[in-house]
C-alpha cells in the first residue's frame, strides 16, 4: 500500500507541476510547481531509503537533502501570492534559497563520490551511525523550512475572515501548511532518534500534503490560475415586474430580429434605450 501511495504522489507531483509550467511561466506557477517538483522528489528518494533500495540506487544518496531547505520558502512565497497579490520575483526574495545552495556545496564531496565509496558511506550512515554531520544538515533544513511555514500560516490567520465563506476556502490550505509544518518537525525529531516507522510514517505525510494540495487545485483553480479566492456577488433583486420583463424582450427581440439593428455602425446602448422607449 505504501508503495502505490508514493507511486501516485510523486506522479501527482510531478504531472501537475508540467502542466502548471505547460500552462503559463509566471510567478505564481514556477512557484507551485518547484513545490511540488521538490515534494515529489524528497517522497522518491526517502522511499528509496525506507526500502532499503538506495543501496542498487546509491546516487540519490543525500540528494533530497537541499531540497528539503527550499520548501518552507517555496510556501511563503504562494502564501504572499494568496495574501498579497505577489506576482513577481524580488532580489531578496532569491536570499530564501541560500541554504539551498549551503548545503548543495557542503554535501558536493559525497556527490562527488563513485558508486562503492557512496554504497560505504550510507552503509556507516545508516547501520554504524557514522557521518553525523548529514544529521545535521537534514536537522537545519527542516527547521529552517518551519520558519517559512509558521510565518505562513500567521499571514493566512491575518488574512483571512472565517465569517466569509469565499475565505474559508483557504481553512485547507491552512491545514495543509500545519501539516506540513509537523512533518518537518518529526523529520528534526527522526535526525537525533531514527526510526524506520517514524521515516515511513514522514514520507506518507509528505504524500498526504501532496495528494491533498493537488486535489485542493482542482477544486480551487482560482486560486491558482489568478491567486485570488472566487468571491460570489450578491446582486439586489430587480424591481422590474415579470410583464415589464415580457415587454423588454419582445421589443428587443423586435430590433434586433426584424430591424437588425446591430448592422448599423452608430448603434450605442443610448441610443438603443431611447429606441426601446
Amino acid at each position: 500500500i505504501n508503495s502505490i501511495i508514493v507511486a501516485l504522489s510523486v506522479s501527482a507531483a510531478f504531472l501537475f507541476g508540467i502542466t502548471l509550467i505547460i500552462h503559463k511561466v509566471d510567478f505564481r506557477n514556477i512557484v507551485v510547481a518547484s513545490l511540488f517538483f521538490f515534494m515529489g522528489y524528497i517522497v522518491f528518494v526517502v522511499n528509496l531509503v525506507n526500502s532499503s533500495e538506495l543501496i542498487n540506487y546509491p546516487h540519490f544518496f543525500a540528494t533530497q537533502f537541499p531540497f528539503v531547505s527550499a520548501t518552507g520558502p517555496l510556501f511563503l512565497l504562494y502564501t504572499l501570492s494568496i495574501t498579497k497579490k505577489k506576482k513577481s520575483f524580488q532580489l531578496f526574495d532569491y536570499l530564501y534559497f541560500t541554504p539551498l545552495s549551503v548545503i548543495f556545496v557542503l554535501l558536493f564531496p559525497y556527490y562527488s563520490l563513485s558508486s562503492v565509496e557512496k554504497i560505504d558511506v550510507i552503509q556507516q550512515f545508516t547501520y554504524e551511525k557514522q557521518y553525523q554531520v548529514l544529521r545535521y544538515i537534514l536537522a537545519f533544513g527542516s527547521i529552517y523550512s518551519l520558519v517559512f511555514f509558521t510565518a505562513s500560516v500567521l499571514l493566512i490567520r491575518k488574512y483571512v475572515n472565517w465569517k466569509s465563506s469565499a475565505d474559508r476556502k483557504l481553512l485547507l490550505f491552512l491545514i495543509l501548511i500545519l501539516v506540513g509544518a509537523l512533518v518537518h518537525m518529526t523529520s528534526i525529531f527522526h535526525q537525533f532518534f531514527p526510526s524506520i516507522k517514524l521515516l515511513t510514517s514522514i514520507n506518507l505525510a509528505f504524500c498526504f500534503c501532496i495528494l491533498t494540495f493537488y486535489f485542493y487545485a482542482q477544486r480551487n483553480f482560482y486560486l491558482f490560475r489568478f491567486g485570488t479566492i472566487e468571491r460570489k456577488v450578491e446582486h439586489k433583486k430587480s424591481t422590474i415586474s415579470d410583464a415589464d420583463k415580457k415587454m423588454l424582450e419582445t421589443g428587443i427581440y423586435a430590433l434586433f430580429e426584424e430591424e437588425k439593428i446591430y448592422l448599423e455602425e452608430d448603434v450605442t446602448l443610448p441610443r438603443l434605450s431611447s429606441m426601446m422607449n
